[in-house]
C-alpha cells in the first residue's frame, strides 16, 4: 500500500516515450520538489513566530525528524524571506548561505547580510551546494582566527592580573 501523501500513478511513467517527455517530468517534479521545501520552511518560520524556537524539538518527535532539520528548514525562511529568494538557487543553496551570517535565537534574527551576497554568487557561478559550503567557511576561517587570538589575548590578560594580585 502507498503511503504517499499525493495519489500518483506511475503507470505514467511507462507513457513517456521521448527524452524531451521524461525530460519535462522531471523539471516539473524538481519544481514541485523544491516549492515544498519551501512550502515547508515557510509553515515552520510561522510556526516559531507562534510557538518560539523551543518548541521545534518538541515538533520534531511528534513528525519523526531531527530538530536540527526542522530548525535548519525555519531558518532558511526566516534568513530568506520570499522577495529575497534567488529562483535558479536550490533551497539547500539558500541553507548553506545562511551559514555565512550568525543567527540569533533569542531575536530570531540573522546578524549580518553576508547570505544574500552568498546565494547570488552560487546562483551567478553555477556553485554546488558544497563549493558554496568550502568557499563560506574559506572566508569565515580568518574571523575565526582572529576570535581565537582574541580568546587567547583575553586570557593571557586575566591571568596577568591574577598573577599580580598574588
Amino acid at each position: 500500500m502507498d503511503k504517499s501523501l499525493v495519489p500518483f500513478d506511475r503507470s505514467l511513467f511507462v507513457k513517456l516515450s521521448t527524452y524531451e517527455d521524461f525530460l519535462s517530468v522531471i523539471t516539473q517534479i524538481d519544481s514541485a520538489y523544491s516549492s515544498f521545501s519551501w512550502l515547508k520552511a515557510d509553515l515552520l518560520a510561522e510556526f516559531v513566530k507562534k510557538f518560539g524556537e523551543k518548541s521545534l524539538s518538541t515538533l520534531s518527535k511528534d513528525i519523526h525528524q531531527p530538530s536540527s532539520t526542522i530548525t535548519n528548514y525555519a531558518r532558511v525562511a526566516i534568513g530568506f524571506p520570499p522577495e529575497k529568494r534567488i529562483e535558479n538557487a536550490s533551497f539547500s543553496a539558500h541553507l548553506q548561505s545562511c551559514y555565512a551570517d550568525s543567527y540569533d535565537s533569542k531575536t530570531q534574527k540573522f546578524v549580518g547580510e553576508e547570505r544574500f551576497r552568498w546565494i547570488e554568487q552560487a546562483a551567478d557561478s553555477g556553485l554546488s551546494t558544497r563549493q558554496l559550503a568550502e568557499k563560506i567557511q574559506e572566508e569565515k576561517a580568518p574571523e575565526a582566527s582572529k576570535g581565537e587570538r582574541q580568546q587567547s589575548l583575553e586570557k593571557i590578560r586575566a591571568i596577568g592580573h591574577y598573577l599580580q594580585e598574588l
